[in-house]
């Protein structure tokens, strides 16, 4: 058996459909899935699309929205990257431990035993997490003030509740997003990189396998996908490429539909310029499947695009007057 951990919120509410799809046709072993989330309900209606044979679900909702987060403020993230700092506050910690996936995961191979040896591991040397190293700057660990000469991606997470709930974990890492809040870039893996330093063991990097699709990421090791950078594989820019068929694969798995296509900023600025280039979206044999839910996203961004500039408009029309 296998605990499983999603915090987000509804923005992400098919791409962690899409997620746990992945797990349940990959994982060979009972899933307890925990899911923390703003508004419950809004996910729930998807779990008809979940085969639950095999899995027994949960879902919270997230309670803790009365702090001052760093860097959510205009920017496109939104607190519920803050929400696993809380985890004690809706988990167990007779649960043991939870393997924490960030909802732009897919799993592709069944990774059961070793997470099963590394839940061992953490427990009889009371580690706090298991997560895979990052490359980082120089500046960051300095920023930080951290000694212990690593950073984590907190995309995947192996996390001992037992000892996050003895040692008050959750009100540590407040207490320390509260110091560092001017020094906080990377939102709450930079808390969590900063409270632990370093202390922490190694979880192999097949197991948080980072594609970034302006690195020409590869498939060849992966075994749980995590989907970084601007570009996400819902993005149109992305289509047609292994970097996102992959996703689209789950995603008509889970669905039934041919495609999952948001339109971030940068894809609504640069739609007219992917149609021109090189990696036209025109010349893959899917373009019929693909147009309907392509002009949907794309009629559905312009509509945001135009209420955002109106309201500046209006914002500043009020200011002169």
């Amino acid at each position: 058996m296998l605990n499983i951990l999603y915090c987000f919120d509804s923005n992400y509410n098919i791409q962690a459909l899409v997620s746990i799809t992945s797990l349940i046709k990959n994982v060979n072993s009972k899933l307890n899935i925990y899911i923390i989330h703003d508004n419950p309900e809004s996910f729930k209606k998807y779990l008809n699309k979940i085969n639950q044979d095999n899995i027994h679900m949960e879902i919270f909702k997230f309670n803790d929205s009365n702090y001052d987060f760093p860097r959510v403020k205009n920017t496109h993230v939104s607190i519920a990257t803050y929400y696993r700092l809380f985890i004690s506050n809706y988990l167990d910690s007779d649960i043991g431990t939870v393997l924490y996936l960030d909802a732009d995961t897919v799993c592709i191979q069944d990774f059961s035993a070793e997470i099963k040896e590394l839940q061992q591991k953490i427990i009889s040397e009371n580690i706090l997490f298991s997560v895979s190293s990052d490359e980082y700057f120089k500046g960051t660990l300095d920023r930080l003030s951290m000694k212990g000469g690593k950073y984590f991606n907190a995309g995947v997470m192996l996390i001992n509740l037992d000892k996050w709930e003895k040692d008050k974990v959750g009100e540590k890492l407040i207490n320390t997003m509260k110091e560092n809040y001017e020094n906080i870039v990377w939102w709450d893996q930079d808390i969590l990189n900063k409270y632990i330093d370093g202390e922490y063991i190694e979880l192999n990097y097949d197991l948080n396998y980072r594609m970034d699709f302006d690195k020409n990421p590869s498939l060849e090791k992966g075994k749980i996908l995590h989907f970084l950078g601007d570009l996400k594989p819902w993005n149109p820019e992305t289509i047609n490429s292994d970097f996102s068929n992959i996703y689209q694969n789950y995603f008509r798995i889970a669905t039934g539909k041919k495609f999952h296509i948001v339109f971030n900023k940068k894809s609504f600025k640069n739609t007219l310029k992917i149609l021109r280039s090189k990696r036209k979206i025109l010349d893959f044999r899917n373009f019929v499947d693909f147009l309907l839910p392509f002009s949907i996203s794309f009629l559905r961004r312009t509509k945001f695009e135009t209420k955002k500039f109106l309201k500046k408009l209006r914002a500043k029309f009020s200011k002169n007057n």
